[in-house]
């Protein structure tokens, strides 16, 4: 053997040893890393990056779109949260916008703090057909870093996520269980660890990871009800949600059937860990169903109360809206007492001005100077000869639009006077009629979040989010439009949703 070849062997190989310590990046000392990035088959945008190591260690990834993806270095740079301690690793990057190229970084925990040692890159795919023509127009930027909202065609039902820009950087498809055209998504929140629950309506109630997938179902039966329209979490974690039940009784003397059905609202509170559900507030405990003057609206096939929303005030008592008595009252937390209720048959408030009535309405919430607001659907004039309405007509208490709109509205409640009267209100430019859905959300720094869900023509007059600052100026429209609409009913949105910062605990790096 060469003498020479003992030292010229160490030297080379140490110094291959030095350069694969410093990986790609040039960043310091670690070890060698194999990985590369795949996009999710089943969601064109979730990434998944594999990494090897030759030894265990918690692993990151931070990542942004290429300088040439064409966002103009508006999107900033996110890291995942740090994975497990392992050698093998499958790290889920969420927060993409389509058809983009982004580059990443593997980032190691050391003793001294994260090292990125290793780059790559990806390319993220196409958006499904139906969220494609999803046509969307953007003024201004919102102060959210995300605003979650369904999205629900005649053939489809998505959540998706925007960005401050109107972009969509996540989605997830409802599979629907029964082709049928009710299934329109109703609500979701986020779970404490992270996962989501959604609620179908006259379907199910489902919770899932950020990643699509089905953890617990509730699906709609004769015990447990069928669910609608709203859920909050109770402190424990279980949920409690809305859920009619059919009741048949005799309408004869009101002109009805013998056997008329009507769906009435109750609510009950499923456990998703250990399963099943129990019932703790019934409408029928506090009205007649049977009284035609405690019907704001009495249409075939329509439920009695339709309650729409569940919030807690900061008292802990419950704000409910109940859309078709026109009325929103504060159940008491033991579910036994109505506190107050706002409008509707029976109101503990008068409204000195006959124009700050609301009609339909969706999400009130008391804010925590007492007022109420609330999405003011403004379905009047199709209901005109409803006994309600022909009751305020009659003492003067309605006033009537000429042109039918919908608003946001922030009513002061005066107990000793028993008074309602509006101190704000959003109406759009031009106005927006959404004669269902949608829903107001005061945010944290004073704006409102304001969607408008639902229009008669969907093809051609945009339904809309906007976020409105307290003297109404609109920092944020995102007008959205699918030409291939032709039925009222689709496309359409239930809410828009500003509580999510992050999809799957993803931080910006600033």
């Amino acid at each position: 053997m060469n003498r020479h070849f003992v030292p010229r062997f160490f030297a080379v190989a140490l110094l291959l040893s030095l350069l694969l310590m410093t990986g790609c990046s040039g960043s310091p000392g670690f070890f060698p890393v194999e990985h590369r990035a795949v996009i999710s088959e089943g969601n064109a945008l979730i990434a998944y990056v594999t990494v090897q190591l030759p030894e265990p260690a918690r692993v990151q990834i931070e990542y942004e779109a290429r300088e040439d993806a064409g966002t103009n270095g508006t999107q900033p740079k996110y890291r995942t949260p740090l994975s497990d301690v392992a050698t093998s690793h499958r790290i889920p990057v969420v927060r993409l916008r389509a058809e983009t190229a982004y580059r990443y970084s593997v980032g190691i925990e050391e003793r001294t703090g994260v090292a990125f040692v290793s780059e790559g890159e990806f390319t993220t795919g196409t958006l499904p057909e139906d969220l494609q023509a999803m046509q969307r127009t953007v003024t201004g930027r919102s102060t959210l870093p995300l605003i979650l909202t369904d999205y629900n065609t005649e053939h489809s039902n998505y959540f998706v996520a925007l960005d401050s820009e109107g972009e969509i950087v996540w989605y997830f498809e409802h599979r629907r269980r029964q082709p049928r055209p009710d299934g329109t998504l109703h609500n979701i929140r986020r779970t404490g660890q992270g996962n989501f629950i959604y609620m179908v309506y006259r379907c199910c109630i489902i919770e899932i990871t950020p990643l699509g997938e089905e953890l617990q179902v509730l699906l709609a039966n004769e015990v447990d009800g069928v669910p609608h329209h709203d859920f909050q979490f109770l402190d424990d974690g279980r949920v409690l949600y809305a859920a009619w039940f059919d009741h048949v009784f005799d309408d004869s003397a009101n002109g009805g059937s013998a056997e008329t059905v009507r769906p009435v609202d109750t609510l009950r509170i499923w456990d998703p860990v250990n399963g099943g559900s129990e019932k703790v507030w019934d409408s029928r405990d506090h009205w007649d169903i049977s009284d035609p003057g405690q019907r704001a609206r009495w249409a075939d096939g329509f439920s009695w109360t339709h309650l729409n929303t569940i919030n807690f005030n900061p008292d802990g008592d419950l704000i409910l809206s109940l859309r078709n008595r026109n009325q929103v009252i504060a159940l008491s937390p033991d579910y036994k007492h109505i506190r107050w209720s706002l409008g509707g048959p029976g109101g503990d408030f008068d409204f000195p001005n006959a124009g700050d009535r609301f009609f339909f309405a969706h999400t009130p919430t008391q804010l925590p100077n007492g007022n109420i607001l609330l999405f003011d659907n403004g379905l009047i004039n199709e209901d005109m000869e409803s006994p309600y309405i022909k009751g305020l007509q009659a003492a003067g208490a309605l006033e009537r639009r000429a042109e039918e709109y919908s608003r946001a509205i922030e009513l002061r409640l005066d107990r000793e006077a028993g008074s309602a009267v509006k101190v704000w209100e959003y109406r759009a430019t031009p106005d927006i009629f959404s004669s269902i859905l949608s829903n107001a959300d005061r945010l944290p720094n004073g704006n409102t979040l304001v969607s408008f869900g639902s229009t008669p023509r969907a093809a051609i007059i945009p339904s809309a989010i906007m976020e409105v600052s307290p003297d109404g100026e609109t920092v944020f429209r995102l007008n959205i439009v699918d030409p291939r609409g032709e039925d009222w009913r689709y496309p359409r949105r239930y809410r828009a949703y500003a509580r999510f910062d992050s999809i799957m605990g993803e931080t910006r790096v600033e």
